[in-house]
């Protein structure tokens, strides 16, 4: 029989929180939740490939509450119950300094301390060399993620048997790392996510056939973001479903955390996006901003017309990267190949609110920019008006398909002081809406 494998966790506070040991290996308290899981079937398998083939470092990154952390208990959870190894977690997202980094890695690693001072990097070192195969679970370091990628790199060099499991909203920058990044939840776990929270919250918690279109609208609103769909959930059985998908006008404020010993950043959806937004550099802020004005997917010209107008396309780019860096927008294969763009709803809706407190210049002149990009996209095309409009289109212009939300928004999003704009943003949208 192997020998129990042991998890051993520091807190939020510094405080190394007491080993749970178990035959099984499975931990108890908040290092194993005693919530279902749901999903992630290709990326825990990816995670759980990459730490057998003795990769290093492996990554799971993602927006605020897309279920990194979950994962990652769930991926210590399986390591632990295969191997017997001994998995560390600290959790990291009030660490701001490479001093509070240094003291929180000595407490995990039970590196010798000297009175009032760092361990020194030899006594890194020796510690290190003496680790058995061990997982650190590193959560939320994106406040010290620089400092982190600097001392892992030396590490897993000078340990191989170090593995190191990092949940980050932004990957840390180092060689070597295996990054997994997450996505929404496909609508069938969602939906069973969802049923599953609900029922916790009452155990007769059921869903009528007659209520099936507002579950259905509701899991659409909610983005596929776990942490929505069980924020949700926990309001399910006090409004009822419709009452709930009416209620989602705001999904940052009705959506609250109400389990005990939620982290402040996850205690709503509004602190979620707010702790992510506060990390971006001041420029990739405003272009989040002006990114608002998209409904639905966009592409790189239209971002370039948009969010970075009189700058050149490297310009443009220097500014997307860091959004999707930091997992605000995501990426995906659109017709022909093409990279599109999507700002997660939670997320667009909170850098709307930012935009709508700008200076009314800003918020006019991204409006306009918004709405003449996609005008002047759709009256490029020669298919004439009617209900065949959008089956008529060349192929080269198929494209266009992907772009209806955004004509309609532009044409909602224009005040009437440019009256020519918006005439032939409601003569556009009546071609292809008529």
């Amino acid at each position: 029989m192997s020998e129990p494998a042991t998890i051993l966790e520091l807190s939020r506070s510094g405080h190394r929180a007491a080993a749970t040991e178990r035959d099984s290996g499975v931990p108890d308290g908040p290092q194993a939740p005693a919530d279902a899981f749901f999903g992630r079937a290709r990326e825990l398998s990816a995670a759980l490939d990459a730490l057998r083939a003795k990769r290093g470092v492996v990554v799971l990154t993602g927006p605020g509450g897309i279920g990194k952390t979950r994962l990652g208990l769930e991926v210590a959870r399986r390591v632990a119950e295969e191997g017997g190894h001994p998995v560390r977690r600290a959790d990291l997202s009030e660490t701001s300094t490479a001093e509070g980094l240094g003291d929180a890695l000595a407490r995990l690693l039970d590196v010798p301390r000297p009175a009032d001072a760092l361990p020194t990097e030899e006594a890194f070192v020796r510690a290190l060399r003496d680790l058995p195969p061990t997982l650190l679970l590193l959560d939320s370091p994106e406040r010290v993620r620089g400092e982190l990628a600097a001392r892992l790199e030396r590490w897993v060099a000078i340990a191989p048997s170090l593995r190191c499991l990092v949940c980050s909203r932004v990957a840390p920058e180092l060689s070597g790392v295996r990054r997994i990044e997450l996505g929404p939840l496909d609508a069938g776990h969602a939906r069973a996510l969802f049923l599953d929270r609900a029922g916790a919250q009452r155990w007769d918690f059921e869903v009528a056939p007659r209520e099936e279109p507002a579950l259905r609208a509701l899991l659409s609103r909610l983005d596929g973001v776990p942490l929505a769909i069980e924020l949700a959930a926990s309001r399910a059985p006090t409004l009822g479903l419709a009452a709930l998908h009416g209620r989602l006008g705001s999904h940052l404020d009705l959506l609250r955390n109400r389990r005990r010993g939620a982290t402040p950043r996850h205690l709503t959806l509004r602190a979620t996006v707010e702790w992510s937004l506060a990390l971006l550099p001041a420029g990739a802020r405003r272009a989040l901003l002006r990114a608002a004005t998209f409904r639905g997917s966009f592409d790189f010209p239209a971002f370039e017309a948009v969010v970075a107008p009189s700058t050149d396309a490297g310009d443009a780019l220097a500014l997307l990267e860091p959004l999707l860096d930091h997992s605000l927008v995501r990426a995906f294969g659109g017709r022909e190949g093409a990279r599109r763009f999507r700002l997660y709803e939670v997320v667009r809706e909170l850098a709307g609110e930012g935009l709508a407190a700008a200076a009314e210049e800003e918020r006019d002149a991204t409006h306009r920019r918004h709405a003449a990009h996609f005008v002047s996209r759709f009256e490029a095309t020669t298919t004439p008006n009617g209900p065949s409009y959008l089956l008529g289109l060349r192929a080269d212009e198929e494209r266009l398909l992907d772009d209806v939300d955004n004509l309609v928004a532009g044409f909602e999003g224009m005040h009437a002081s440019d009256a020519r704009l918006r005439a032939r943003a409601g003569l556009q949208a009546a071609r292809v809406l008529f």
